[in-house]
C-alpha cells in the first residue's frame, strides 16, 4: 500500500497574502491556516507545504500554523516533523517553522 501524499501550496490553495494569528484579526489567518493543516495531516501519511507563492509570511501566521498544532494537543512534535515536508527557497522561512514547532 502506498503512502497517501497530501501537497499543500500556501499562496495557491490557501492565500497569496498570509494574514494574523488570529481567525478575528482577519482573513487568511494563521488559525485558519492551521485547522486546515490538521485536516490534511490527519487525512495523509505526508504533507508537503509549499510557501512561495505568498508574498511573506509574518511570525505570528507561521508560530500559530505550526506551533499550535502542538500547543492545541492536535498532532505530537514527533509525529508532525515526521509527516511535514517544507518547501521553500527561503531558508528563514524554514528555519522559522522548525523553531516554533521545538518551541511549542
Amino acid at each position: 500500500m502506498s503512502a497517501r501524499v497530501a501537497e499543500f501550496d500556501i499562496g495557491v490553495d490557501f492565500n497569496p497574502f498570509p494574514g494574523g494569528r488570529f481567525i478575528e484579526d482577519g482573513p487568511a489567518s494563521g488559525e485558519e491556516f492551521r485547522d486546515r493543516l490538521a485536516k490534511l495531516l490527519a487525512e495523509n501519511d505526508k504533507v508537503v507545504i509549499l510557501f512561495d507563492n505568498a508574498m511573506g509570511y509574518g511570525s505570528s501566521f507561521l508560530e500559530e500554523a505550526f506551533g499550535g498544532l502542538i500547543r492545541k494537543n492536535i498532532i505530537s512534535r514527533d509525529e508532525l516533523l515526521q509527516k511535514l515536508e517544507l518547501r521553500t527557497d527561503q531558508e528563514s522561512v524554514k528555519n522559522s517553522v522548525i523553531n516554533y514547532i521545538n518551541e511549542a
